[in-house]
């Protein structure tokens, strides 16, 4: 699969391109939110390269608490958008980028990812900038009767 020619959309609205991501080979078949854990490592000991930093506060909720703790803060590199911040999580929590992504790397219908309260499905999906004290509010599917 060739990542640079690849569009997805996001619960079938507004395509958007899959970055590749530095230092991944096209040849791999996972989508863009499992990442090797190597890339994973990188981006969570910092940006080696001088970059600035943010903090992000992540909620989880329901059965992704047995995933991901429940509330806790992450450092991303400033300029980093909600996909690459799902891309790092994924990375550090085996099974989180199987809960919330399908094997295409669209997010699973009726999953809800919020940022500061608000649907990112309305303000630029996966692509939504992110910026210092953000917080990040993740809403598996919820079943029951």
């Amino acid at each position: 699969m060739d990542r640079e020619n690849t569009t997805l959309t996001l619960n079938g609205k507004k395509p958007y391109p899959i970055r590749k991501p530095p230092g991944s080979d096209t040849n791999k078949t996972r989508h863009p939110h499992q990442p090797d854990v190597q890339e994973g490592v990188a981006l969570a000991q910092g940006d080696a390269e001088g970059k600035d930093t943010i903090t992000v506060k992540v909620r989880a909720f329901a059965m992704l608490r047995e995933i991901i703790p429940a509330e806790h803060d992450a450092e991303t590199p400033g300029g980093s958008t909600v996909g690459d911040l799902l891309t790092l999580l994924a990375a550090r929590y085996p099974g989180l980028g199987d809960a919330l992504f399908t094997p295409a790397g669209v997010v699973r219908p009726y999953v809800n990812i919020l940022k500061n309260g608000r649907n990112i499905h309305f303000s630029g999906g996966l692509e939504t900038a992110l910026n210092d004290g953000d917080t990040i509010a993740l809403f598996p599917p919820a079943g029951g009767g």
